[in-house]
Protein backbone atom coordinates (compact mmCIF):
# COMPACT_ATOMS: atom_id res chain seq x y z
CA UNK A 1 0.00 0.00 0.00
CA UNK A 2 1.29 4.23 -1.31
CA UNK A 3 1.22 6.93 1.19
CA UNK A 4 -1.51 7.47 -1.68
CA UNK A 5 -3.47 4.74 -0.77
CA UNK A 6 -3.00 5.18 3.15
CA UNK A 7 -3.97 9.29 2.60
CA UNK A 8 -7.13 8.31 0.49
CA UNK A 9 -8.17 5.33 2.95
CA UNK A 10 -7.94 8.26 5.83
CA UNK A 11 -9.74 10.64 4.03
CA UNK A 12 -6.48 13.20 4.27
CA UNK A 13 -7.08 15.30 1.58
CA UNK A 14 -3.80 17.55 2.37
CA UNK A 15 -1.22 14.84 2.01
CA UNK A 16 -3.11 13.30 -1.06
CA UNK A 17 -2.45 16.53 -2.96
CA UNK A 18 1.04 17.36 -1.44
CA UNK A 19 2.24 13.86 -2.46
CA UNK A 20 0.70 14.59 -5.92
CA UNK A 21 1.90 18.18 -6.49
CA UNK A 22 5.01 17.15 -5.46
CA UNK A 23 5.19 15.00 -8.78
CA UNK A 24 4.10 17.51 -10.77
CA UNK A 25 6.64 17.61 -14.34
CA UNK A 26 6.95 13.80 -13.60
CA UNK A 27 3.99 12.06 -15.20
CA UNK A 28 5.44 8.47 -15.74
CA UNK A 29 5.65 8.46 -11.62
CA UNK A 30 2.57 10.49 -10.85
CA UNK A 31 0.51 8.23 -13.42
CA UNK A 32 2.12 4.93 -11.85
CA UNK A 33 1.01 6.45 -8.00
CA UNK A 34 -2.42 7.11 -9.00
CA UNK A 35 -3.00 3.83 -10.76
CA UNK A 36 -0.89 1.23 -8.40
CA UNK A 37 -3.20 -0.96 -6.33
CA UNK A 38 -2.65 -2.54 -3.08
CA UNK A 39 -0.97 -5.70 -2.53
CA UNK A 40 -3.82 -7.25 -0.25
CA UNK A 41 -6.49 -9.48 -2.11
CA UNK A 42 -8.65 -6.77 -3.27
CA UNK A 43 -5.89 -5.16 -5.46
CA UNK A 44 -7.80 -1.57 -4.65
CA UNK A 45 -6.62 1.85 -6.38
CA UNK A 46 -6.39 4.84 -3.72
CA UNK A 47 -9.73 5.92 -5.63
CA UNK A 48 -11.29 2.88 -4.59
CA UNK A 49 -10.62 3.40 -1.23
CA UNK A 50 -11.35 6.64 -1.18
CA UNK A 51 -14.84 5.99 -2.44
CA UNK A 52 -15.26 3.03 -0.09
CA UNK A 53 -14.76 5.79 2.76
CA UNK A 54 -17.04 8.42 1.55
CA UNK A 55 -14.17 11.00 1.71
CA UNK A 56 -15.43 13.10 -1.48
CA UNK A 57 -13.42 16.10 -1.22
CA UNK A 58 -10.28 13.30 -1.90
CA UNK A 59 -12.36 11.79 -4.80
CA UNK A 60 -12.81 14.75 -6.29
CA UNK A 61 -9.34 15.99 -6.28
CA UNK A 62 -7.78 12.28 -7.27
CA UNK A 63 -10.18 12.47 -10.13
CA UNK A 64 -9.98 16.03 -11.12
CA UNK A 65 -5.99 16.59 -10.33
CA UNK A 66 -4.57 13.34 -10.04
CA UNK A 67 -6.17 12.29 -13.44
CA UNK A 68 -7.68 8.65 -11.44
CA UNK A 69 -9.38 6.68 -13.73
CA UNK A 70 -12.94 6.00 -12.63
CA UNK A 71 -13.06 3.31 -14.47
CA UNK A 72 -9.97 1.58 -12.57
CA UNK A 73 -10.92 -2.23 -11.42
CA UNK A 74 -10.11 -4.39 -8.44
CA UNK A 75 -9.13 -8.13 -8.45
CA UNK A 76 -12.49 -8.86 -8.82
CA UNK A 77 -13.37 -6.36 -11.96
CA UNK A 78 -14.89 -3.98 -9.34
CA UNK A 79 -15.19 -0.55 -10.47
CA UNK A 80 -14.59 2.65 -7.94
CA UNK A 81 -18.19 2.90 -8.08
CA UNK A 82 -19.03 -0.89 -7.34
CA UNK A 83 -17.37 0.13 -4.02
CA UNK A 84 -19.44 2.83 -3.63
CA UNK A 85 -22.76 1.77 -4.09
CA UNK A 86 -21.65 -1.37 -2.35
CA UNK A 87 -20.82 0.56 0.76
CA UNK A 88 -23.88 2.79 0.99
CA UNK A 89 -21.98 6.20 -0.26
CA UNK A 90 -24.43 8.01 -2.19
CA UNK A 91 -22.69 11.17 -2.35
CA UNK A 92 -20.15 9.48 -3.89
CA UNK A 93 -22.21 7.43 -6.01
CA UNK A 94 -23.84 10.96 -7.43
CA UNK A 95 -20.63 12.79 -8.37
CA UNK A 96 -18.94 9.75 -9.72
CA UNK A 97 -21.59 9.36 -11.91
CA UNK A 98 -22.74 13.20 -12.98
CA UNK A 99 -19.31 14.56 -13.04
CA UNK A 100 -17.20 11.82 -13.43
CA UNK A 101 -19.13 9.59 -15.96
CA UNK A 102 -18.97 6.43 -14.03
CA UNK A 103 -20.16 4.06 -15.71
CA UNK A 104 -23.36 2.59 -14.17
CA UNK A 105 -23.85 -0.77 -15.95
CA UNK A 106 -20.14 -1.30 -15.75
CA UNK A 107 -19.97 -5.28 -14.49
CA UNK A 108 -17.49 -7.29 -12.23
CA UNK A 109 -15.49 -9.91 -13.83
CA UNK A 110 -16.04 -12.74 -11.36
CA UNK A 111 -19.92 -12.75 -11.68
CA UNK A 112 -21.12 -10.53 -14.18
CA UNK A 113 -22.54 -8.63 -11.47
CA UNK A 114 -24.03 -4.77 -12.08
CA UNK A 115 -23.44 -1.77 -10.14
CA UNK A 116 -26.82 -1.91 -8.84
CA UNK A 117 -26.51 -5.66 -7.88
CA UNK A 118 -24.17 -4.24 -5.62
CA UNK A 119 -26.50 -1.66 -3.76
CA UNK A 120 -29.57 -3.75 -3.62
CA UNK A 121 -27.25 -6.50 -1.66
CA UNK A 122 -25.95 -4.59 0.61
CA UNK A 123 -29.61 -2.90 1.27
CA UNK A 124 -28.60 0.38 0.61
CA UNK A 125 -32.33 1.69 -0.49
CA UNK A 126 -31.17 5.23 -1.04
CA UNK A 127 -28.44 4.28 -3.86
CA UNK A 128 -30.79 1.57 -5.48
CA UNK A 129 -33.06 4.62 -5.69
CA UNK A 130 -31.00 7.33 -6.88
CA UNK A 131 -29.17 4.91 -9.45
CA UNK A 132 -32.30 4.11 -10.69
CA UNK A 133 -34.09 7.29 -10.97
CA UNK A 134 -31.01 8.82 -11.68
CA UNK A 135 -28.61 7.14 -13.10
CA UNK A 136 -30.78 4.84 -15.82
CA UNK A 137 -29.87 2.09 -13.91
CA UNK A 138 -31.26 -1.25 -15.32
CA UNK A 139 -33.41 -2.47 -12.93
CA UNK A 140 -33.72 -5.98 -15.20
CA UNK A 141 -29.84 -6.03 -15.75
CA UNK A 142 -28.73 -9.75 -14.70
CA UNK A 143 -25.54 -11.27 -13.73
CA UNK A 144 -23.77 -14.40 -15.41
CA UNK A 145 -26.29 -16.47 -13.70
CA UNK A 146 -29.36 -14.48 -15.28
CA UNK A 147 -30.25 -13.08 -11.85
CA UNK A 148 -31.64 -10.28 -11.66
CA UNK A 149 -31.04 -7.15 -9.35
CA UNK A 150 -34.14 -8.33 -7.50
CA UNK A 151 -33.39 -12.08 -7.25
CA UNK A 152 -30.44 -10.63 -5.87
CA UNK A 153 -32.46 -8.82 -3.21
CA UNK A 154 -34.76 -11.37 -2.30
CA UNK A 155 -31.97 -13.98 -2.04
CA UNK A 156 -30.51 -11.69 0.71
CA UNK A 157 -33.33 -10.62 2.77
CA UNK A 158 -33.05 -6.98 1.65
CA UNK A 159 -37.29 -6.62 2.15
CA UNK A 160 -37.35 -2.56 1.37
CA UNK A 161 -35.37 -2.56 -1.68
CA UNK A 162 -37.30 -5.64 -3.08
CA UNK A 163 -40.62 -4.05 -1.92
CA UNK A 164 -39.22 -0.64 -3.95
CA UNK A 165 -37.86 -2.57 -6.48
CA UNK A 166 -41.29 -4.18 -7.36
CA UNK A 167 -43.17 -0.93 -6.89
CA UNK A 168 -41.30 1.66 -8.22
CA UNK A 169 -38.59 0.06 -10.02
CA UNK A 170 -41.16 -2.13 -12.41
CA UNK A 171 -39.16 -4.86 -11.51
CA UNK A 172 -40.36 -8.73 -12.61
CA UNK A 173 -41.25 -10.36 -9.72
CA UNK A 174 -41.40 -13.38 -12.86
CA UNK A 175 -37.96 -13.67 -13.95
CA UNK A 176 -35.99 -16.79 -13.93
CA UNK A 177 -32.36 -16.81 -13.92
CA UNK A 178 -30.75 -19.29 -16.55
CA UNK A 179 -28.90 -21.87 -14.81
CA UNK A 180 -31.53 -23.29 -13.11
CA UNK A 181 -34.59 -21.36 -13.81
CA UNK A 182 -35.43 -20.13 -10.58
CA UNK A 183 -37.91 -17.25 -9.60
CA UNK A 184 -37.63 -14.48 -7.49
CA UNK A 185 -39.80 -16.67 -5.04
CA UNK A 186 -37.57 -19.64 -5.20
CA UNK A 187 -34.46 -18.29 -4.19
CA UNK A 188 -36.16 -15.73 -1.31
CA UNK A 189 -38.16 -19.32 0.11
CA UNK A 190 -34.39 -21.36 -0.35
CA UNK A 191 -33.04 -18.55 2.29
CA UNK A 192 -35.94 -18.81 4.53
CA UNK A 193 -36.62 -15.36 3.78
CA UNK A 194 -40.38 -15.29 5.05
CA UNK A 195 -40.93 -11.57 5.41
CA UNK A 196 -39.51 -11.37 1.54
CA UNK A 197 -42.10 -14.37 0.26
CA UNK A 198 -44.86 -13.24 2.13
CA UNK A 199 -44.20 -9.76 0.55
CA UNK A 200 -44.00 -10.77 -3.00
CA UNK A 201 -47.04 -13.56 -2.91
CA UNK A 202 -49.77 -11.25 -1.31
CA UNK A 203 -48.32 -8.08 -2.65
CA UNK A 204 -45.91 -9.00 -5.80
CA UNK A 205 -48.42 -11.64 -6.75
CA UNK A 206 -45.93 -13.90 -7.40
CA UNK A 207 -46.98 -17.28 -8.55
CA UNK A 208 -46.42 -19.85 -5.72
CA UNK A 209 -46.86 -22.76 -8.30
CA UNK A 210 -43.93 -21.44 -10.59
CA UNK A 211 -41.62 -24.12 -11.78
CA UNK A 212 -38.13 -24.19 -12.10
CA UNK A 213 -36.16 -26.20 -15.71
CA UNK A 214 -36.55 -29.51 -13.29
CA UNK A 215 -39.80 -28.82 -12.55
CA UNK A 216 -39.39 -27.68 -9.21
CA UNK A 217 -41.55 -25.51 -7.42
CA UNK A 218 -41.19 -23.30 -4.59
CA UNK A 219 -42.66 -25.83 -2.21
CA UNK A 220 -40.28 -28.06 -3.85
CA UNK A 221 -37.25 -26.23 -2.91
CA UNK A 222 -38.14 -25.01 0.69
CA UNK A 223 -38.56 -28.53 1.46
CA UNK A 224 -35.48 -29.56 0.04
CA UNK A 225 -33.60 -27.15 2.20
CA UNK A 226 -35.51 -27.60 5.47
CA UNK A 227 -37.29 -24.45 5.30
CA UNK A 228 -40.17 -25.07 7.74
CA UNK A 229 -41.55 -21.59 8.34
CA UNK A 230 -42.01 -21.12 4.91
CA UNK A 231 -42.95 -24.59 3.60
CA UNK A 232 -45.44 -24.05 6.12
CA UNK A 233 -46.59 -20.44 5.13
CA UNK A 234 -46.51 -21.50 1.45
CA UNK A 235 -49.27 -24.07 2.11
CA UNK A 236 -51.32 -22.65 4.55
CA UNK A 237 -51.70 -19.20 3.26
CA UNK A 238 -50.05 -19.92 -0.47
CA UNK A 239 -52.30 -22.46 -1.07
CA UNK A 240 -49.02 -24.59 -2.53
CA UNK A 241 -49.84 -27.85 -3.69
CA UNK A 242 -48.45 -30.27 -1.55
CA UNK A 243 -48.42 -32.97 -4.38
CA UNK A 244 -46.91 -31.42 -6.74
CA UNK A 245 -44.11 -32.89 -8.62
CA UNK A 246 -40.87 -32.23 -10.22
CA UNK A 247 -40.86 -33.00 -14.26
CA UNK A 248 -37.80 -34.96 -13.95
CA UNK A 249 -38.07 -37.31 -11.69
CA UNK A 250 -41.62 -37.01 -10.82
CA UNK A 251 -40.72 -36.82 -7.01
CA UNK A 252 -43.49 -35.18 -4.61
CA UNK A 253 -42.54 -32.33 -1.88
CA UNK A 254 -42.14 -35.20 0.78
CA UNK A 255 -40.02 -36.76 -1.22
CA UNK A 256 -37.66 -34.09 -1.64
CA UNK A 257 -37.83 -33.41 2.43
CA UNK A 258 -36.94 -36.81 2.90
CA UNK A 259 -34.14 -37.08 0.99
CA UNK A 260 -32.68 -34.39 2.70
CA UNK A 261 -33.57 -35.39 5.99
CA UNK A 262 -35.73 -32.84 6.77
CA UNK A 263 -37.36 -34.31 9.80
CA UNK A 264 -39.18 -31.65 11.20
CA UNK A 265 -40.65 -31.01 7.47
CA UNK A 266 -41.43 -34.58 6.61
CA UNK A 267 -43.59 -34.40 10.26
CA UNK A 268 -45.39 -31.47 8.93
CA UNK A 269 -46.21 -32.37 5.72
CA UNK A 270 -47.84 -35.25 6.26
CA UNK A 271 -49.37 -34.22 9.73
CA UNK A 272 -50.91 -31.19 8.45
CA UNK A 273 -50.22 -30.60 4.79
CA UNK A 274 -52.00 -34.24 4.38
CA UNK A 275 -48.96 -35.42 2.12
CA UNK A 276 -49.15 -38.53 0.51
CA UNK A 277 -46.69 -40.81 2.13
CA UNK A 278 -47.10 -43.73 -0.28
CA UNK A 279 -46.85 -41.14 -3.05
CA UNK A 280 -44.37 -42.71 -5.66
CA UNK A 281 -42.23 -41.08 -8.28
CA UNK A 282 -42.90 -40.85 -12.21
CA UNK A 283 -39.84 -43.03 -13.16
CA UNK A 284 -38.84 -45.63 -11.08
CA UNK A 285 -42.02 -45.93 -8.99
CA UNK A 286 -40.22 -45.73 -5.64
CA UNK A 287 -42.24 -44.64 -2.07
CA UNK A 288 -40.87 -41.63 -0.04
CA UNK A 289 -39.80 -44.73 2.07
CA UNK A 290 -37.49 -46.09 -0.95
CA UNK A 291 -35.60 -42.64 -1.01
CA UNK A 292 -35.37 -42.55 2.23
CA UNK A 293 -34.02 -45.79 2.61
CA UNK A 294 -31.58 -45.41 0.06
CA UNK A 295 -30.33 -41.80 1.09
CA UNK A 296 -29.75 -43.76 4.40
CA UNK A 297 -31.93 -41.39 6.50
CA UNK A 298 -32.80 -43.16 9.46
CA UNK A 299 -34.47 -41.25 11.27
CA UNK A 300 -37.13 -40.13 8.26
CA UNK A 301 -37.35 -43.71 7.39
CA UNK A 302 -38.25 -44.73 11.09
CA UNK A 303 -40.87 -42.45 11.49
CA UNK A 304 -42.18 -43.40 8.36
CA UNK A 305 -42.84 -46.55 9.32
CA UNK A 306 -44.05 -46.06 12.41
CA UNK A 307 -46.71 -43.79 10.98
CA UNK A 308 -47.55 -46.12 8.52
CA UNK A 309 -45.51 -45.73 5.39
CA UNK A 310 -46.04 -49.50 3.39
CA UNK A 311 -42.31 -51.29 4.43
CA UNK A 312 -43.28 -54.14 1.50
CA UNK A 313 -44.26 -51.30 -1.05
CA UNK A 314 -41.95 -52.19 -4.23
CA UNK A 315 -41.28 -50.00 -6.62
CA UNK A 316 -40.82 -50.90 -11.12
CA UNK A 317 -37.85 -53.50 -10.46
CA UNK A 318 -39.86 -55.21 -7.91
CA UNK A 319 -37.47 -54.03 -5.24
CA UNK A 320 -38.34 -53.16 -1.49
CA UNK A 321 -37.00 -50.38 1.06
CA UNK A 322 -34.70 -52.97 2.64
CA UNK A 323 -33.86 -53.96 -0.86
CA UNK A 324 -32.22 -50.38 -1.70
CA UNK A 325 -31.12 -50.70 1.60
CA UNK A 326 -29.14 -53.26 1.66
CA UNK A 327 -27.53 -52.64 -2.09
CA UNK A 328 -26.55 -49.42 -0.87
CA UNK A 329 -25.21 -51.62 2.68
CA UNK A 330 -26.84 -48.91 5.49
CA UNK A 331 -26.46 -51.18 7.72
CA UNK A 332 -28.60 -49.34 10.38
CA UNK A 333 -31.78 -49.06 8.22
CA UNK A 334 -31.06 -52.36 7.10
CA UNK A 335 -31.20 -53.80 10.80
CA UNK A 336 -34.31 -51.59 11.48
CA UNK A 337 -36.65 -52.53 8.53
CA UNK A 338 -35.50 -56.13 9.10
CA UNK A 339 -37.39 -55.82 12.22
CA UNK A 340 -40.28 -53.64 11.18
CA UNK A 341 -40.81 -56.68 8.82
CA UNK A 342 -40.55 -59.28 11.61
CA UNK A 343 -43.20 -56.96 13.73
CA UNK A 344 -45.34 -57.29 10.62
CA UNK A 345 -45.25 -61.34 9.77
CA UNK A 346 -45.71 -61.63 13.64
CA UNK A 347 -48.89 -59.61 13.64
CA UNK A 348 -50.14 -60.76 11.04
CA UNK A 349 -49.68 -64.78 12.13
CA UNK A 350 -51.60 -63.17 15.07
CA UNK A 351 -54.57 -61.56 13.21
CA UNK A 352 -54.80 -65.03 11.62
CA UNK A 353 -54.77 -67.57 14.52
CA UNK A 354 -57.45 -65.44 16.35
Amino acid sequence: MTLLHLAAEEGTVNISRFLLDSLKGHETILKSLVEATTTDYYKETALHLAAAGSYLDVVQWLVEHGKANVEATDKDGKTVLHWAARWNKLDVVQWLVEHGKANVEATDNLFGKTVLHYAAEGNNLDVVQWLVEHGKANVEATDNAGMTVLHSAAERNKLDVVQWLVEHGKANVEATDNLFGKTVLHYAAEGNNLDVVQWLVEHGKANVEATDKYGETVLHSAAERNKLDVVQWLVEHGKANVEATDNLFGKTVLHYAAEGNNLDVVQWLVEHGKANVEATDNLFGKTVLHYAAERNKLDVVQWLVEHGADVNATDIDGKTPLNLAEKRKHKKITEYLKKSLNIKKKDSRICRVS
